[in-house]
């Protein structure tokens, strides 16, 4: 899964690029041939204990990887579907986190620049009580 997320990483799906699709599909297709093939020889391995298995390997790694393409593929799907919402799902908290920086400093400023105007007023009645005192 690691692998795939980084390639969705490096190679993103995103906008759709006929490169990155053919890509994808091509990595989808060697990760379901390569699962048909583990499979095989899985089951092939187990022959001495199971006398039902197949004990050719050609055919039946034909049947199983024609019969679970579609779901090869559609597992590499959800799996990019799952990276791109992750990634999706960071940049919005993210975007959350800047606008949410920025309202803050916003109202930082505008706090100082009451403050900055409160101040001559302040000043200014401070001077003209002391002249009304002499």
């Amino acid at each position: 899964m690691k692998l795939i997320a980084a390639l969705v990483r490096r190679i993103p799906l995103a906008p759709p690029r006929a490169g990155a699709v053919l890509l994808h599909v091509l990595v989808a297709v060697s990760f379901g041939v390569l699962h048909a093939a583990l499979w095989v020889a899985l089951v092939l391995w187990m022959r001495p204990y199971d006398f039902m298995n197949p004990n050719a390997f050609g055919g039946t790694f034909a049947w199983i990887a024609v019969s679970q393409m579609p779901l090869e593929l559609l597992l590499y799907g959800l799996v990019v579907l799952a990276v791109h919402t992750r990634a999706a799902l960071a940049n919005a908290r993210a975007r959350e986190l800047r606008e949410a920086q920025l309202e803050t400093s916003l109202a930082e400023a505008r706090l100082h620049a009451l403050a900055r105007q409160m101040q001559p007023h302040f000043l200014f009645n401070t001077l003209n009580s002391i002249a009304a005192l002499i």
